[in-house]
């Protein structure tokens, strides 16, 4: 095989490094992931075996047939071909990018490509020489990541749906609950007023009228839940929220003959992407029910 750039040709020819580059060259075929070495040009100076398999052609192929050069003109291959232009160009090393790969069998796979440079130290200075490409099959891989995310999108689709669902339910519970309350308590209310009632019936409709209040306090939180915002989320200290919180509430756990007490267990500095509002909303729910 004949090389356009002495250095290659002493990295590549197994005759002219002895041992060494045998052994090389033997670790470079046994690789499961496809190996290429390219020229300054973009010539394609040497594929190990898996070359056949991961992208369809082999060291023959590119040298009888020049298919480096055509592979690089493929118009299906844009992105692919797009890659290797770019690392000739850029000169980085290490650079790695996925893409799809149209294989002459004609299927599409989704290859992950690690590119970089080679130099050759001369006596006053290093010379580039060509770039390697280490082309890994991926497309198994590839494809169990989409499934898995085509599935975390249904999940979260069906759950927006469930919690649609639910929102229409509660409206519908709290608006069928709501207005016959308005009335048992209007009428618990007049009973109550009414001094000439029997004392017995007027004890009864104040009983009656506490209950259909606190039904109504039931239907309030009902539809404070319906209403809602969405979550907004901003970086923040959730202690300073429910610290806020738990001092608003001070006065009502009085009435109620209840110390409220916090205290900050979260590390110094401590932040989190969280929504204020739905935080204070939950905290204060947590507080009145306890």
């Amino acid at each position: 095989m004949e090389f356009p750039n002495k250095h290659l040709e002493l990295l590549l020819s197994p005759g002219s490094g002895g041992l060494d580059n045998v052994i090389i060259l033997n670790i470079m075929d046994s690789m499961s992931d496809c190996l290429l070495v390219f020229g300054e040009d973009g010539e394609i100076l040497y594929a190990n075996k898996a070359s056949k398999d991961v992208i369809g052609y082999t060291q023959e192929d590119f040298r009888e047939k020049r298919t480096g050069r055509l592979l690089l003109s493929d118009e299906d291959n844009y992105d692919f071909n797009q890659v290797i232009i770019d690392a000739v160009w850029k000169k980085s090393i290490n650079d790695y990018s996925e893409v799809d790969y149209h294989h002459p069998d004609g299927s599409i796979r989704r290859l992950a490509i690690t590119t970089s440079y080679l130099l050759a130290d001369t006596e006053y200075e290093s010379v580039f020489i060509g770039f390697i490409a280490l082309f890994k099959d991926i497309t198994e891989v590839f494809n169990l990541r989409r499934k898995e995310k085509e599935l975390t999108a249904e999940k979260e689709r069906i759950a927006k749906e469930k919690i649609g669902s639910l929102h229409k339910l509660a409206m519908g519970v709290a608006h069928e609950i709501r207005n016959p309350m308005v009335t048992i308590g209007g009428f618990a209310a007049r009973i109550l007023r009414d001094t000439g009632n029997p004392e017995d019936t007027r004890r009864y409709a104040k009983s009656i009228l506490e209950d259909a209040r606190k039904l109504e306090k039931v239907v309030d939180k009902i539809q404070q839940y319906c209403n809602l915002p969405e979550a907004r989320l901003v970086e923040g200290d959730p202690a300073e929220v429910i610290a806020q919180t738990v001092s608003q509430l001070e006065d009502v756990g009085k009435e109620k003959d209840v110390e409220l007490r916090f205290q900050d267990l979260t590390p110094k500095h401590y932040h989190a992407e969280f929504d204020p509002i739905l935080l204070r909303i939950a905290v204060m729910n947590l507080l009145e029910n306890a």
